[in-house]
């Protein structure tokens, strides 16, 4: 059974609902030459998906259904200089 989202904080606006698969799109890090996608089932989790895209700045992803927490690593080399706080989506 899939975890259902917490409620957002009063003034949060509610996590995003999005369908297989998923497409993420990022901005530019200056300095970054490749960017790593984490996807995990907690937070600050990368156990579903944790994959270099090189240097690029979008990918699309089949990830299992439920509460999913993303981000991404921006890297310098092989190096991480930036990394995005988690974002909640909720995939159905």
């Amino acid at each position: 059974m899939a975890k259902r989202p917490k409620p957002p904080k009063p003034g949060q606006p509610p996590p995003p609902v999005v369908s297989r698969p998923v497409r993420f799109v990022w901005g530019q890090v200056p300095g970054a030459t490749s960017y790593t996608l984490q996807v995990g089932s907690v937070a600050l989790g990368a156990d579903l998906y944790n994959v270099a895209q090189g240097n690029v700045l979008t990918a699309e992803v089949n990830i299992p259904i439920g509460v999913r927490y993303t981000r991404i690593v921006a890297c310098s080399g092989t190096t991480p200089i930036s990394t995005t706080r988690d974002q909640m989506v909720v995939v159905a």
